[in-house]
């Protein structure tokens, strides 16, 4: 009863998260078996863990935190079960001669060591592929890295805790949390100091076949009680070869549509953002099995952006300031040769969308009139119907309006933040992902994909995948519709309904001057 009574009063303490629940209901569970005289680690205790925790948390299955601890303590309760057995096969045998108490002492030392060791190696290989499959790392060296660090958190973490927590009521608490502390420091030490050793971390991608047959494989290995358990080496064999089947995104988007990342022809991970989320970039690095980040850059040709002088003036300047402000457009993604524009002419103030790319012969900016470039509005102006040849590929070429990168398969990647800009993309971009919720882009070409803010406000991050030429590039979404309970709340964000970020309102306690000053008026009535 005082366990129990300990346990609960760390729920509460820890603030109840999930990870904090499952650990309480399986000792709960495991306690209650031992004040009824019965087995505390059974494969019986387990299920009625795993059943309540479920109830409770349902999404939690899918999640590492609840396969890898039941992973583990499936794998260290059949392991204990077998090792009862042969010791009580191998109990007739005769005993061995009395030792000396310092050989009695040694004994149990070592004891302890290989069941440390043994501890460490069964719940290691058990949870190794769910943790490679969620985490795209694996931990060579942890036997040792456990074997280095559990006697610190034996001695100095969790007994100074312990009393810490006892002492919190009386205010005494600072020296039993200082000396666990400094318990940490040392355990987090012995960590970086072999991980910094470690001949292997990121492993890539793991196909969800290979997690599904090991999971099989110890379902067979931890249940079973006779010689079925060596069914689970076909499983185990099966899940070692799937994983040559492993199919690797060619290009990643974050959840926000902010991000966008690919491995370029180096084995780099190009990005568009100079400075990237850092957890995310990590994420994408183990995945490509990338080491280097590759920030974006100018292009070679970007034009010097000259502004238009306020005040009115002759139909000459204003024509050539527009000619001079369609030539920059161009100009980003354009070679100084000169690009061509396609597309019709739109009227001004016609709410028909601009229209998209055509496959009539277009006009060279440099040969247009001052007329013809100002009648063009100012969302056409940016349409150019071939391939930029600046567009590199090994990093983002980024400008005000998109970013471009070529893949090596030399499909060309465009990041905008509104259709307008993305609209110019439709005749040469195999992916266009459009930071904008309330854009709406249809290309001519089929073959174009294209990612809005809002599909991934509503389906999470996405990861594309490259088809055959010609063939429109496949899309795959963290979730799917119709959404499980826990995930039908995305549905009812600003992005996921295609609004536009919030904007607070002016206040009203700002008030506007019914007469404004003098010089003022005369201000504005020139504007």
């Amino acid at each position: 009863m005082a366990a129990l009574a300990s346990i609960s009063a760390y729920l509460f303490i820890s603030g109840g998260e999930v990870a904090a629940q499952r650990s309480f209901i399986m000792l709960a569970v495991m306690l209650t078996a031992l004040l009824f005289d019965r087995a505390a680690l059974t494969m019986r205790n387990l299920a009625v863990s795993a059943i309540v925790v479920i109830a409770i948390s349902p999404h939690e299955v899918i999640g590492p935190s609840f396969q890898m601890s039941f992973a583990a303590t499936a794998a260290l309760v059949g392991a204990y079960a077998w090792w009862s057995d042969r010791k009580q096969a191998d109990s007739t045998m005769a005993r061995p001669p009395n030792r000396s108490p310092a050989g009695n002492v040694l004994r149990k030392v070592l004891a302890f060591a290989v069941g440390l060791a043994a501890t460490s190696v069964v719940a290691g290989l058990a949870t190794a592929v769910f943790g490679a499959y969620h985490f795209q790392r694996v931990s060579p060296l942890s036997l040792a890295a456990n074997l280095a660090a559990m006697p610190i958190v034996s001695t100095l973490v969790m007994p100074f805790a312990v009393m810490g927590a006892a002492a919190m009521p009386l205010g005494i608490e600072g020296p039993f949390f200082y000396v666990m502390g400094k318990g940490l420091s040392a355990m987090i030490a012995v960590a970086d100091w072999f991980s910094a050793r470690s001949p292997l971390d990121a492993v890539g991608l793991v196909p969800v076949q290979a997690v599904l047959l090991s999971a099989i494989a110890l379902v067979f290995a931890t249940m079973a009680t006779t010689r079925l358990r060596l069914a689970a080496l076909p499983f185990a064999v099966l899940a070692v070869a799937a994983l040559a089947f492993t199919k690797t995104p060619d290009v990643f988007v974050s959840e926000d549509g902010r991000l966008v990342a690919l491995r370029n022809g180096e084995g780099e991970l190009a990005v568009n953002r100079a400075r990237p989320n850092q957890f995310t970039i990590d994420s994408w690095k183990r995945a490509l099995l990338a080491e280097t980040v590759v920030r974006p850059g100018k292009p070679a040709n970007s034009r010097t952006k000259h502004t238009e002088p306020a005040s009115s003036g002759p139909p000459g300047p204003k024509a050539a300031g527009a000619a001079s402000a369609l030539t920059r457009t161009a100009g980003q993604f354009a070679t100084d040769t000169g690009e061509r524009i396609g597309g019709k002419s739109v009227a001004s103030g016609s709410n028909t969308a601009a229209p998209i790319l055509t496959t009539a012969e277009p006009t060279p900016v440099a040969n247009a009139s001052a007329d013809e470039l100002s009648a063009k509005p100012a969302d056409q102006s940016a349409e150019i119907s071939q391939p930029p040849e600046t567009v590199p590929d090994a990093r983002f070429n980024c400008d005000t309006a998109r970013c471009a990168i070529r893949h090596p398969s030399g499909r060309i990647v465009v990041h905008t933040a509104d259709a307008a800009a993305a609209r110019a993309a439709c005749g040469y971009a195999a992916l266009i992902v459009i930071d904008d919720a309330t854009a709406e882009l249809a290309c001519p070409n089929p073959a174009v994909a294209i990612v809005t803010k809002r599909d991934l406000a509503r389906h999470g991050s996405a990861a594309i995948h490259f088809a055959a030429p010609g063939l429109k590039p496949e899309i795959r979404y963290a979730m799917a519709e119709p959404y499980r309970p826990w995930h039908a709340q995305r549905q009812f964000s600003r992005a996921a309904r295609g609004m536009p970020p919030y904007q607070r309102k002016p206040s009203s306690k700002t008030k506007t001057p019914s007469n404004p000053p003098e010089d003022e008026a005369v201000s504005e009535s020139h504007q």
